[in-house]
């Protein structure tokens, strides 16, 4: 009987995190799908030579891992505000033996923007407003947005490609200059 009480409070504990977490930052920790990290670690090669790689809100840490395997000689940095996801992406983080990954617990629109650095996104369009905001305020340059299916408002992608997924998902790759 015990046990189940144990479960069940782990179980509660787990659903409250994340209903908490997202009612906090509007939008669950929502994986990419394949299609959409492979293209955005394209994007990534083609445009991106030197500097950091950043994850703004990593979730579970699979678009970070990804990189950090890609790129190798790149440092990857994946920023995750959820408690849950965040300590997933840790764990597997140290599972997977990455040595140029890492993860922090942090609010991305609290962490200023490095010149030279790529920054990876797949954010609700409410929060890619944040970003935009957040952008123009530091007046950012000189880095690289990579996101996925939601758009920097106001702001012209240097490309854009869809995927063949089953939303049909796009990329949007944005060089600020």
């Amino acid at each position: 009987m015990i046990y189940w009480l144990i479960i069940l409070g782990i179980v509660l504990f787990i659903a409250a995190s994340l209903i908490i977490t997202t009612l906090r930052v509007t939008i669950p920790p929502m994986p990419s799908s394949r299609a959409v990290r492979w293209l955005m670690i394209a994007f990534l090669k083609k445009y991106h030579y030197e500097g950091s790689i950043v994850e703004l809100g990593a979730g579970w840490g699979g678009l970070s891992r990804k990189a950090a395997r890609a790129l190798p000689h790149l440092p990857v940095t994946g920023i995750e505000i959820s408690l849950l996801p965040f300590v997933f992406s840790w764990i597997t983080q140290k599972v997977s033996g990455l040595k140029n990954l890492k993860h922090k617990k942090s609010d991305i629109y609290r962490i200023p923007f490095e010149p030279g650095a790529a920054y990876l996104c797949y954010l609700s369009s409410a929060c890619m407003g944040q970003l935009e905001e957040q952008l123009t305020r530091e007046e950012s340059q000189g880095i690289l947005v990579v996101s996925a299916v939601f758009a920097l408002p106001g702001r012209i992608p240097l490309e854009v490609k869809e995927v063949n997924d089953l939303y049909r998902s796009r990329v949007y790759v944005y060089l600020l200059e």
